[in-house]
């Protein structure tokens, strides 16, 4: 089963960085939640733990996520390293 393949990843990770591409908004947005929900059933809480990385196409609708601890990595010209990599070192 995927979810709960998914739901094995997610107590395990450091951190979740949810894919926002060619995907419609909606369903982006529904997989953030599902994340930030499973977040809160760990045993062990995490600090900066689900960013959603906006990748490319350049022009689509603008993600918004609902929740303020969850940054959108502005990647829609190319990966930004120093924005992951922030990101990245929050983590510990």
């Amino acid at each position: 089963n995927v979810l709960k393949e998914l739901e094995q990843y997610v107590e395990f990770c450091d951190g979740i960085i949810v894919v926002y591409g060619q995907a419609n908004p909606f369903w982006t947005k529904k997989q953030v939640i599902y994340c930030n929900s499973m977040l809160f059933r760990r045993e062990q809480p995490l600090k900066a733990c689900l960013a959603v990385l906006d990748g490319p196409p350049q022009e689509k609708t603008p993600l918004k996520v609902g929740f303020p601890d969850v940054p959108i990595i502005n990647c829609r010209e190319g990966v930004c390293e120093e924005k992951l990599k922030t990101f990245l070192e929050n983590l510990n």
